[in-house]
């Protein structure tokens, strides 16, 4: 008779953060947001939750950039410019600011 004497291996259960604690790390990657959120490890049992932050966070982002792109492109028009063309004059008015500045 065969007996086995090795446990079978489970994954760990994850344990629960604080929600200070998960609070805290998403106000860390919303400064700094250069990883993904959902697969910070010892945060397992949060996923679900990081993954839904992420996803909100990346749509109100994306949502804010393409309003100040329609506001900024609606301003070049009524200048007769192309949006490159207006980010190119101001572009060129900040230089001239820093060199001012340099002086």
């Amino acid at each position: 008779m065969k007996t086995d004497t090795q446990t079978p291996t489970t994954a760990a259960t994850p344990v629960p953060k604080t929600r200070a604690e998960v609070e805290h790390l998403k106000q860390d990657w919303a400064n700094d947001p250069i990883w993904d959120l959902a697969d910070t490890k010892g945060y397992e049992a949060h996923r679900e939750e990081l993954l839904q932050f992420e996803a909100e966070y990346n749509k109100e982002k994306s949502e804010a950039f393409h309003r100040k792109e329609a506001v900024a492109t609606t301003e070049a028009e009524k200048l007769g410019l192309t949006l490159a063309g207006l980010r190119r004059i101001e572009w060129i008015g900040q230089r001239i600011k820093r060199l001012e500045q340099a002086d």
